[in-house]
């Protein structure tokens, strides 16, 4: 071969060289061109799980080969249509963003289970509770010609009479879980002279507290950190109930109108010349130095006291719907500074994830989720009808909750539109109550039966 044939043969292989090493280098770092914009870019990643595993996906309208969990890489940055269909599962569809050098997670997606809701017990029902983590719930039924009775049903088991030589109870009130979630207290209805029983929800035995109460209190709670002992208000007289020595005494005589105590520890507001206060009292201070520390607060003087967590406290405002969350150290730690809340709203009623803090609040029409951390609340969601009752589900990913009637799931990732299911579609719900992660309670009628419904999710 002549010399400049062999030059132009050796031009051209370095050429080849020049375009297609930078080629490979960048193919094999993850970039791609993109058709799109006409651009070389980096690509990124997608993974996704699911419970139940093994599902399939659908991506920009195209079957994934693999069924979940599975990783996508070299997928270009921009925008893709994620579906997953399956007959046996409510359908779940959103769009998700892949950005360059980053993997977008779709980790361990629950997936709700479609399924008709079965019947646990007809006629009308009046209590419904499940205490946290436990396996058994406390609910009621009553007819006109009959005593209300208590009943313990463990999931997925036929309910058990519980009632017993207890004393006559009617329009029972659920009124709180015990500070270790072990026990149930439940009260009559009414503002004076109240009957108070407790369930143990592992067995359904019931303490009657009236073998110790004979002062007939108007409101009974528990200590948040000992259920042994219990505080009731009886004509502005605060006293403590000792189950286990049976023994009752006074605590504080003031114009009290609600209270909180933790451990020693009491915060109660106080109605007193037409002003409204938050105060704080050691209970182990009988000689009253330390009860000088107040939180002036709006009226009218209407308020429900809640623990939050071990340092924060819910206001909440009967009369007008406000709540203030305030930081109890400022009371109890004998500090003479002003105290302003941490977050304050409008809602009418609360629910606490025990697993991540966030405090689920909703009113009529809205649903926000408030973050300690941050402290700042998030809009779940708007709707014009009333929304009755919202709960956070035991899986961290969804809240449950009862809107016109139809018992409904909505999920927590806020990335593109949130899906929201309709579990039980009929107008008829009530109430609800969570059992362990698969299985909801609740109240409502279906067809013809009326009563205790089950569903599993």
């Amino acid at each position: 071969m002549k010399l400049h044939y062999r030059r132009l043969v050796y031009g051209i292989f370095v050429l080849l060289f020049l375009i297609i090493a930078p080629s490979l280098a960048l193919y094999t770092a993850g970039y791609r061109f993109n058709l799109s914009n006409r651009s070389i870019e980096r690509t990124g990643a997608i993974a996704i799980s699911t419970e139940p595993s093994e599902v399939g996906v659908l991506i920009n309208q195209e079957k994934v080969e693999q069924l979940t969990p599975f990783r996508l890489n070299n997928i270009l940055p921009g925008e893709y249509d994620i579906e997953i269909n399956t007959p046996e599962y409510y359908g779940w569809h959103k769009k998700l963003k892949v950005v360059s050098n980053l993997t977008t997670f779709l980790k361990d997606l629950r997936l709700i289970k479609k399924q008709l809701p079965t019947l646990s017990s007809s006629g009308n029902i009046n209590l419904l509770a499940v205490p946290p983590n436990s396996q058994n719930l406390i609910f009621s039924t009553y007819d006109q010609l009959s005593e209300e009775k208590i009943l313990l049903k463990e999931i997925k088991k036929e309910p058990v009479d519980i009632t017993g030589a207890t004393q006559t109870l009617n329009g029972i009130d659920f009124i709180e879980f015990s500070p270790h979630n072990q026990e149930i207290l439940l009260g009559e209805p009414g503002t004076d002279d109240r009957g108070f029983v407790i369930v143990k929800a592992n067995n359904g035995d019931i303490e009657n507290l009236n073998t110790i109460d004979k002062l007939g209190f108007t409101e009974l709670h528990w200590d948040t950190r000992n259920q042994n002992l219990l505080y009731g208000l009886r004509r502005s007289v605060l006293y403590r109930l000792n189950r286990a020595a049976k023994t009752i005494r006074p605590v504080l005589a003031k114009d009290i109108s609600s209270y909180l105590v933790s451990g020693d520890d009491l915060l109660y507001t106080e109605n007193s010349q037409n002003e409204c206060t938050l105060n704080y009292f050691d209970i182990t201070d009988k000689e009253n130095k330390n009860n000088e520390n107040t939180l002036d607060l709006p009226g009218p003087c209407r308020y429900n006291l809640l623990p939050y967590n071990d340092s924060k406290l819910i206001l909440y405002n009967l009369a007008t719907g406000q709540f203030f969350i305030v930081d109890i150290n400022i009371l109890t730690s004998n500090k003479d500074e002003a105290s302003t809340a941490d977050f304050r709203g409008r809602a009418d009623a609360f629910h606490v994830n025990p697993e991540t803090g966030q405090l689920l609040f909703y009113n009529d029409f809205e649903m926000w989720a408030y973050s300690p951390n941050l402290n700042q609340a998030e809009l779940i969601t708007r709707y014009g009808q009333r929304i009755d009752q919202a709960e956070w589900h035991p899986d961290g990913q969804h809240i449950i909750y009862i809107v016109d009637g139809n018992l409904r799931a909505i999920e927590l990732d806020d990335r593109d539109v949130r899906n929201d299911f309709v579990l039980v579609g009929t107008g008829t719900v009530e109430r609800f109550a969570q059992g362990d992660n698969e299985t909801i309670y609740f109240i409502g009628t279906i067809g013809h039966q009326k009563g205790l419904f089950e569903l599993e999710i």
